[in-house]
């Protein structure tokens, strides 16, 4: 299809330059600003606060303005933080000055990701369940993908770009500076804000050619809104988030496991973890659709769990790098499992939200969990933290499982109530 694979590309093109700001922050607050690691944390931790802040806004904003618009503004966020960092280039000789327009270009940044890739999602899902709904209706026997594909696809793009982001920006850093990068960020972002500005006006004068499914808009309020994307969307996220814990360790210590051990280089674990989520999106995006979100969840859960457990218990090289290959291989299936899980108990009219929701959630419960597990570390190292891991991914895993049974036993009554 190729309105999916535009938004493919788009979202590919926008991770790709909200990607060249990340690890330019660190390397400009100490190098050029000259202050130490807290400031490096407040103004990188930001980053990552507001994105999960905004998950619900962005989701209402895909629902009520549209996918299109959500994404034009998320787009927009990161013409703003290009320009913030531009002017962070300009004030070097004044530090906190520098440091504060940082700060606010950072927060933007979050902002941006979250809006974008949230209306991508929706724009993704919205399309093949429309594209579904139109083959089922013509009955001409086409295939269509379902929405578990398009969430893979989409996340592939997003976490693809962000990775192609971070070398372009630091080399381009290097060469030029930060006022160079903060330009190339904030005018790479124009042209797809004019993209999506674009299609959100032809999507808005062929609306009434396109399926009910697509137009269905919410009534509600804001509050109540976040109230029913709560009560439909707290446990999918509480399960994605103990399944993305794995994620959070291999970024937050997997660089110290390989040090503690002598190996190189330090970059490994992550390019293992990465390469393994990629394979699997790229060859198996489908399976969701194929198993459901409740059997992919704990398939999911089991490989991650079995990947940590080989971190934990072998530290030897080569059965390291295949326990955090094996463990980026099983989560690039959790979030599509619990996405959908979610969708499906929800209405059309509110995809955005609940996407927002179960991913907010997700990353709360991914950020608690690092961060108490880092406590472990001082009982019994690194073996400890990476079990600990393996643990709640089985759990996360499970969580699926008891979805299902949930959904079931609620289909049984409703069909003796008929």
């Amino acid at each position: 299809m190729k309105a999916l694979l535009a938004i493919m590309l788009a979202a590919l093109a926008e991770c790709t330059f909200l990607g060249m700001g990340v690890p330019v922050i660190p390397l400009f607050v100490v190098d050029n600003l000259h202050y130490g690691d807290a400031v490096v944390g407040i103004i990188t931790g930001i980053q990552f606060i507001t994105a999960m802040l905004f998950r619900f806004p962005s989701g209402r904003i895909s629902d009520v303005k549209g996918p299109y618009f959500a994404m034009a503004l998320g787009a927009l966020s990161a013409v703003g933080a290009g320009m913030f960092y531009t002017g962070a280039g300009f004030y070097v000789l004044a530090p906190f000055l520098s440091a504060s327009l940082l700060l606010m270009g950072s927060a933007l940044l979050g902002i941006s990701q979250s809006v974008f890739v949230t209306g991508a999602m929706t724009c993704a899902v919205s399309l093949v369940q429309a594209e579904k709904k139109e083959n089922e209706r013509l009955q001409n026997g086409k295939k269509s993908q379902g929405a578990g594909s398009a969430i893979a696809w989409i996340g592939m793009c997003v976490f693809g770009g962000l990775i192609l982001g971070a070398p372009l920006g630091t080399y381009l850093f290097q060469q030029s500076g930060m006022i160079m990068t903060g330009i190339v960020i904030a005018a790479l972002s124009v042209s797809i804000v004019a993209w999506c500005l674009k299609e959100s006006a032809l999507k808005e004068r062929s609306e009434k050619k396109i399926s009910d499914d697509v137009l269905a808009v919410p009534k509600e309020s804001n509050f109540k809104a976040l109230q029913g994307a709560l009560a439909l969307a707290w446990f999918p996220g509480f399960c994605f988030g103990l399944g993305a814990v794995c994620h959070g360790l291999v970024i937050a210590y997997g660089a110290l496991l390989y040090a503690e051990n002598n190996w190189s280089p330090l970059w490994l674990p992550f390019a293992l973890f990465g390469f393994g989520l990629m394979i699997a999106r790229s060859f198996l995006g489908h399976l969701p659709d194929l198993w459901g979100g409740a059997r992919t969840a704990l398939f999911a859960g089991i490989l991650e769990a079995i990947g940590m457990g080989f971190v934990a218990f072998f530290p030897h090289f080569y059965l390291a790098g295949f326990g955090l290959f094996l463990s980026g291989f099983g989560f690039a299936f959790i979030f599509p499992a619990f996405v959908l899980i979610t969708l499906s108990r929800g209405d059309d009219a509110s995809r955005g939200v609940l996407i927002g929701v179960c991913n907010a959630l997700g990353d709360g419960v991914r950020g608690i969990g690092i961060v108490l597990l880092g406590y472990l570390a001082i009982w019994g190292g690194f073996k400890v933290i990476f079990f600990s891991g393996s643990v709640l991914s089985l759990l996360g895993g499970l969580g699926g499982l008891l979805l299902f049974f949930i959904g079931r036993h609620q289909d049984m009554l409703l069909k003796r109530q008929r």
